[in-house]
């Protein structure tokens, strides 16, 4: 047996009887293997002498790189043809021989015995050959990561009818929204097909009545009668200065009729034949007066139906197969080209003449003309 030197030891730990013995025990209670092993201290790698699964001696560490007081992180090294397995251990010196620089070190131990398991293991496996390459260690140690299922709760069943329907709220509530977006969807979708395929927008369109037209019969100054609402037929609806003869002519009502608008200003000059007043008969009838282009006209003709929107809010439909429209002279200018005027039944039996001019929207539902 290879002789000590005590004093060194001494400087190390103090000797006594029940700490040599307590070393002794915990030194003996593990075998001691010859199977490879190295370990990496302070970035160190040093050959494994032997050791256990208690410990383990190096040869080369110089006097006072360690000390019992004063654990340290040591790794232990593996070697598994071209991969090593590392396992991190605290350890702290227990001798120390400095003719042979031999120091065994003990491995302390942690609150759980998981280093102490994977020691046994690589031991054991070792010992059998259970252990050939890395990929052995890691599908002996593998977790098992297929748990079961959880269970479906069952679906409750029974109750009240109240209970019943508290249950299945969230699911008719949820349904109900799913159908009623759908809806909505199909809704907006088949109404812009339907206006791309049916709807015709008129150009132009206001309420409009059959008017007179009331011209100077001379050249003058023109004076209206103050407060012309309603007239009869012959009644004064002003007078014609001529300033060059100072001839005056008045100027009469050819019907009873209402005052729609004054053309001229009261007080200008009007030259012969100048439309001055603007009259409709009192038992005329208001009617939408509108522009259209030529192919939305003929469409119309063939059976439409007329959808006036007025500025009040009211919506009135008209048949234009029972009341066709009826061609006016003169044109405006539209979006898809020159306009034809055309009116049209308005639907309301409650126009008066205080609605002339006011404008309406009108489009055409061609829906129903046989295409």
């Amino acid at each position: 047996m290879k002789n000590v030197n005590l004093s060194t030891i001494d400087e190390i730990q103090p000797i006594s009887p029940v700490t040599d013995t307590a070393v002794a025990l915990e030194q003996r209670r593990f075998a001691r293997y010859q199977i490879p092993l190295r370990v990496v201290i302070d970035r160190t790698v040093y050959a494994v002498a032997d050791w256990s699964v208690g410990g383990f001696a190096v040869i080369g560490r110089e006097p006072g790189q360690d000390s019992p007081d004063v654990p340290k992180p040591v790794r232990l090294a593996f070697e598994f043809g071209d991969y090593t397995l590392f396992l991190t251990v605290n350890a702290r010196l227990r001798r120390f021989d400095p003719e042979t620089k031999r120091s065994g070190f003990e491995i302390i131990k942690t609150d759980e015995e998981r280093q102490t398991n994977v020691l046994r293991y690589l031991v054991d496996a070792y010992l059998t050959g259970e252990i050939v390459n890395i990929g052995d260690v890691i599908e002996v140690t593998a977790r098992k990561t297929d748990g079961p299922a959880r269970a479906i709760p069952p679906e409750e069943t029974g109750g009240t009818f109240v209970e019943k329907a508290r249950r299945n709220l969230p699911r008719i509530a949820g349904t109900a929204f799913v159908a009623a977006v759908t809806l909505a969807l199909l809704a907006y979708v088949g109404t812009g097909i339907y206006r791309g395929l049916y709807i015709r927008d008129a150009l132009l369109a206001a309420v409009e009545v059959d008017r007179i037209a009331v011209t100077a019969t001379a050249s003058g100054v023109v004076s209206f009668t103050p407060g012309l609402t309603t007239v009869a037929r012959g009644d004064k609806l002003g007078t014609i200065d001529d300033r060059r003869t100072n001839v005056s002519q008045d100027i009469v009502s050819p019907c009873d009729c209402t005052v729609l608008q004054a053309q001229v200003a009261d007080g200008s000059f009007v030259a012969e034949a100048q439309p001055i007043l603007s009259l409709t008969e009192n038992a005329a009838t208001p009617y939408i007066y509108a522009s259209v282009d030529t192919d939305t006209l003929m469409s119309i003709y063939k059976g439409a139906t007329a959808i006036i929107e007025y500025r009040d809010g009211t919506e009135t439909r008209v048949s234009l197969t029972e009341n066709p429209p009826q061609t006016r002279a003169g044109s405006t200018v539209g979006r898809l080209g020159f306009g034809v005027d055309v009116a049209i039944v308005s639907g309301r039996s409650d126009l008066t003449t205080a609605m002339v001019g006011d404008p309406v929207r009108l489009r055409f539902d061609l829906s129903g003309r046989g295409l």
